[in-house]
């Protein structure tokens, strides 16, 4: 897998440049609070809002501002668990599960809702809506969506910091 990144991003004060190349490898973002580490996250999983940006995967472009390129979330090869979650609040769990699945590609389901709510002990909360969730159990469900897309890609941004020590050793 490779990762090509070009961005310049503009928002009040905030001055984010930075070009990344990744090839097979798992990276970490590391700095200060207010760096950028989460929003370089989100212009890789999300709509890009950039003066100027250029993402490939794989030599697949995903966006680029220029060229006018935009492949859909929904069809990129990418996991997100992100700060800001983006869950039907009112639909339950395991509705939220099946749901994500059902949108998935048939061609890249490696995993099916069931397997993934036994791995991730989401048993105890699949018939409660997303609003009745623990920030931890909410993101327990982000990355069990995230994993149901089979993705190429895993962006986690403070995936693990509501989810209590013990478990996220064995998830990890």
């Amino acid at each position: 897998m490779l990762l090509e990144m070009n961005v310049k991003l503009r928002r009040g004060h905030f001055d984010l440049s930075t070009q990344i190349s990744l090839e097979n490898a798992s990276a970490g973002l590391f700095g200060q609070s207010g760096a950028g580490k989460s929003t370089v996250l989100g212009l890789i999983a999300d709509t890009p809002q950039a003066q100027s940006v250029h993402i490939a995967l794989d030599g697949k472009i995903l966006f680029d501002s220029q060229k006018g390129i935009m492949v859909p979330r929904e069809q990129r090869p990418i996991g997100a668990v992100l700060q800001t979650d983006s869950l039907d609040l009112a639909a339950s769990v395991r509705e939220t599960l099946h749901g994500i699945y059902r949108r998935c590609w048939t061609q890249r389901r490696l995993f099916k809702p069931d397997y993934l709510m036994r791995l991730l002990e989401l048993d105890p909360i699949l018939d409660r809506s997303i609003m009745r969730l623990s920030a931890g159990d909410r993101q327990k469900v982000m990355l069990a969506g995230s994993l149901l897309k089979s993705p190429k890609m895993l962006l986690l941004d403070d995936t693990f910091a509501a989810i209590g020590d013990s478990y996220r050793m064995q998830l990890l």
